[in-house]
């Protein structure tokens, strides 16, 4: 009706005799134009301002996302069959127009609020990696003060939200690299801790197998044996600790060894019988060092080695259990037992100590291969 009504403004001008006829015509037609369009302009109207009412109703809703999709359902019907006048349809819109707005403001400051509270997460847990990269890095907290603050790390780690879409993975692989390192740096220290007590142990070793075969042999001066214990004392009490549950025993050893390099005949006889239940044991345990390191033992030693294979293997529970260990703390315990042993017979000592020997040259080159270095200690 606009559009007709602007069209006709636009026609040049007619006849004057003809002009007044026209318009009026023009005006009737109009007229039934505008009564019969009038009902579905007010129904339009009407379906409108209920549209407005809600997207006005919308602006307080909890729901911001179902109220924007209704948002642009309502903006897809909003274009009327019949226009109301200039005025009230401009008027119409810029209330819709508002309350849509007002709707989507809230949505964009519900993201930004979002993606703010996904760059802190990122920030969160990246500030956390950097943190225990520089610990590690500088070195100068040992293994347990690491842990303690791995652990509260990883409780801070999993309280962080979400963070920022193809950013999780990369810093889920991070953290997961510094408790690597945490790890390779407990290893570290054990594998050091181990090598302490196997040192510190062949040290005494040392000490008791020399006052042990002074004693026996038995040709040293007075003033000599006096020179011997005394330096041996001395030594003893320079060395590192170790623990408990294994210097004890050696404790004992020495204090007989002392004792028979005095005179003692009874410790002195106690060293000569012990010399055969040394010698097994030192045999026995030589097997399982080779068998542990895979290296070969001497030929005539080959059935005592089936045997113990076999033995072995028919205890499958007790297989199981060291199968459960780690092959370096099996090797650790195999030469803390060996320093553990007494004095073996003369003749015995050196066949002994070679075999001995070749496991720990063993035991060095593959540290050496792979990089790290073994608590191989010869038995002096």
């Amino acid at each position: 009706v606009r559009k007709a009504r602007e069209r006709w403004r636009r026609i040049g001008s007619v006849p004057r005799k003809e002009s007044k006829a026209l318009e009026r015509d023009f005006r009737r037609t109009m007229d039934r134009l505008e009564e019969h369009l009038g009902g579905e302009r007010e129904r339009e109207l009407t379906r409108r301002q209920a549209l407005v009412a809600r997207m006005e109703e919308l602006a307080n809703a909890s729901d911001l996302h179902a109220a924007s999709r209704e948002v642009k359902e309502a903006q897809r019907n909003w274009k009327p069959s019949v226009q109301a006048r200039r005025r009230v349809e401009q008027e119409l819109w810029q209330k819709f127009h508002t309350a849509c707005d007002a709707i989507f403001q809230r949505l964009r400051d519900e993201r930004d609020a979002a993606d703010a509270e996904l760059q802190a997460n990122l920030e969160r847990k990246t500030a956390l990696c950097q943190e225990l990269a520089g610990l590690l890095d500088k070195g100068e907290l040992a293994y347990a003060d690491l842990a303690k603050r791995f652990a509260k790390a990883a409780g801070e780690w999993s309280e962080v939200g979400p963070l920022p879409r193809n950013k999780g993975r990369d810093l889920e692989a991070c953290f997961k690299q510094l408790k690597d390192r945490l790890q390779e740096l407990r290893q570290q220290e054990s594998r050091a801790a181990a090598a302490a007590q196997v040192t510190g142990m062949r040290q005494r070793a040392s000490l008791c197998a020399r006052l042990e075969m002074a004693a026996l042999e038995g040709s040293q001066a007075e003033d000599e044996r006096r020179a011997l214990l005394q330096e041996s004392r001395q030594q003893w009490q320079q060395l590192a600790p170790i623990d408990s549950s294994q210097l004890q025993p050696l404790e004992q050893r020495f204090e007989r060894a002392e004792q028979a390099l005095q005179g003692d005949d009874e410790a002195r006889q106690a060293l000569l019988r012990e010399l055969p239940e040394n010698l097994n044991r030192g045999l026995d345990l030589c097997l399982r060092m080779e068998v542990e390191a895979g290296i070969e033992s001497p030929e005539e030693f080959a059935q005592a080695r089936m045997q113990f294979q076999v033995s072995r293997l028919s205890d499958a529970f007790h297989h199981r259990l060291e199968e459960a260990r780690s092959g370096e703390d099996r090797l650790h315990g195999l030469q803390q037992e060996w320093f553990l042993i007494g004095l073996a017979p003369k003749e015995a000592r050196e066949m002994l100590e070679r075999r001995f020997q070749r496991v720990m040259d063993a035991l060095a080159a593959e540290a050496e291969a792979a990089g790290s270095t073994p608590a191989a200690e010869t038995r002096g």
